[in-house]
């Protein structure tokens, strides 16, 4: 080897060779930590396992196939547990089964539309009557109806009171005339007073009876008026009430009629709930990594340093020869002086 190829620096690594080597160390250290982190388990309810099935290529950096370690989980039951799968695989496929069965059925039902034949009829009841305003005749007022029944009542009181007292009267006056008081006296003016007054007591108090009968024919006439409004209002009342009745009746009789449709398409989501299959849940795989050597910096960590030592030695090799070309030689002269001396006299 000659000095200058001694002293040359080294040849700085290819990257991409580089990399390529760093990948299939992070892929063997990735396989390591697989296989360490996911053990097989076996517990009452069954187990899992994981097994190597083969890989896959891949290219690398430096432009190579690489080939990557792929890995399955699997996971069975303990034959307890695979028997109640079983038994319950085999009872959702019976609902489902009763589901699809459901299902054919229902395209009869949904394909006729909801009608609202046979139906009770909507009942918009009556109209309210016309109630009675008045309790008189039209054309009278409480103060003038029943007259005549009032004085009949005075008439017949009067009448009755004449009976009783004008042959008294007449008596009295045949007294007076026959004690010599004549017509015009004071006596018989006297009599005659007491006679009017009495008269007048008289009328007064078939006037009052007429009055108190009037009173009593219009009560009784206000109570048949409110007796016929409030049976004419009791009547409508019924008859909205009946009605009422009858659209409730309608509204039962619809509910029932879209129960009875809407049940079978409740029964046929809940067997499409129950049918539906039940995803087993099982611990996840423990994932934890190992860290690869980090190949890429050890190269050229690796290069710095071989460089830096072929440059120190590069410059201590120089600085010797500097030394012996310079020392002094007998007869006062140097090495380096001699050789120029050489070159150039």
């Amino acid at each position: 080897m000659s000095l200058f190829g001694f002293l040359s620096p080294p040849k700085p690594p290819d990257p991409y060779k580089t990399a390529g080597s760093q990948l299939k160390t992070n892929i063997a250290a990735g396989q390591a930590a697989n296989i360490m982190n996911n053990p097989n388990e076996t517990n009452p309810y069954g187990s899992v396992s994981y097994n190597a099935t083969g890989s896959q290529t891949i290219i690398g950096a430096d432009g190579k196939p690489v080939q990557v370690p792929t890995y399955s989980r699997n996971v069975a039951f303990s034959p307890e547990q695979q028997q109640l799968y079983n038994t319950q695989t085999q009872t959702q496929q019976a609902v489902g089964n009763m589901g699809l069965s459901q299902a054919q059925a229902l395209q009869g039902t949904l394909s006729q539309p909801m009608t609202t034949a046979g139906l009770q009829s909507w009942n918009a009841g009556t109209a309210p009557t016309s109630l009675q305003r008045s309790y008189i005749d039209t054309g009278s007022s409480p103060e003038t109806a029943f007259t005549a029944n009032s004085r009949a009542v005075q008439d017949a009181m009067m009448g009755r009171w004449a009976e009783q007292n004008n042959p008294a009267q007449a008596s009295q006056e045949a007294q007076m005339i026959a004690r010599g008081l004549a017509p015009g006296s004071q006596g018989y003016g006297q009599m005659q007073d007491a006679q009017s007054r009495a008269r007048t007591d008289a009328e007064f108090a078939a006037q009052l009876a007429g009055g108190q009968e009037q009173s009593r024919l219009l009560g009784e006439a206000e109570k048949a008026a409110t007796f016929s409004n409030n049976a004419q209002q009791q009547d409508w009342q019924n008859a909205q009430g009946y009605a009422d009745f009858q659209n409730k009746l309608r509204d039962s009789q619809f509910g029932e009629t879209s129960a009875l449709r809407n049940q079978n398409i409740n029964e046929l989501s809940a067997m499409m709930g129950a049918s539906s299959p039940t995803t087993p849940e099982f611990a996840q795989a423990y994932r934890q990594g190992v860290s690869a050597p980090d190949l890429t910096s050890d190269v050229y960590n690796t290069y710095g340093i071989q460089a830096q030592n072929k440059a120190n030695m590069t410059k201590g090799l120089f600085g010797l020869a500097g030394s012996i070309l310079t020392a002094p030689m007998t007869g006062g002269t140097s090495l380096a002086g001699m050789a120029a001396s050489k070159l150039f006299g």
